[in-house]
């Protein structure tokens, strides 16, 4: 979402999530897209706001926006033909409800159009609005992907399901 001001996330919200939206790092990229076409784009390469970071802990938090989409995708995107990279990265694991404490999550890189979990990363999920309800954001926190190059996260514009429900 297009923000101006410091807009904090609406209540109930996790401590252990970034509680300003000022407080994660867009990916507003338009080959990050799922429908953005090939490319050899990586975010384990110089020059990635992931490269080298290695560890989950010292990971920062991200969200897609803009032309990038609005969320991860939640089903594989295709080889070789989207987001802008080879190796394109897609959310296996469903994104927590709104305020839940972060969750493990599971990105898968696909290698082919019958691997398509040929790699795996671990990474942190956090659902979150910040304009009183009216939107949803999620937030991931993203180290650099393990398949190396060429991978990269991939976004989505698409709809998505709402997170299941608090039990």
């Amino acid at each position: 979402p297009r923000v101006t001001g410091v807009q904090t996330c609406a209540l109930p919200i996790s401590p252990h999530c970034p509680l300003k939206l000022t407080d994660s790092i867009a990916l507003m990229d338009a080959w990050r897209n799922k429908d953005s076409g090939y490319g050899t784009m990586c975010d384990a390469r110089d020059g990635s706001p992931m490269y080298n970071v290695d560890d989950l802990a010292e990971a920062d938090w991200y969200r897609f926006d803009g032309a990038a989409g609005f969320r991860m995708p939640i089903e594989p995107p295709g080889y070789a033909s989207s987001c802008g990279t080879i190796y394109p990265g897609w959310l296996s694991t469903p994104h927590p409800s709104l305020g839940d404490d972060p969750t493990a999550g599971t990105v898968c890189f696909q290698s082919g159009s019958n691997n398509l979990c040929t790699w795996s990363t671990t990474v942190e999920l956090c659902t979150c609005s910040y304009d009183g309800g009216n939107t949803t954001t999620f937030l991931y926190k993203l180290p650099s992907p393990a398949p190396g190059c060429n991978s990269a996260y991939c976004g989505t514009s698409e709809p998505s399901e709402p997170p299941p429900p608090q039990i």
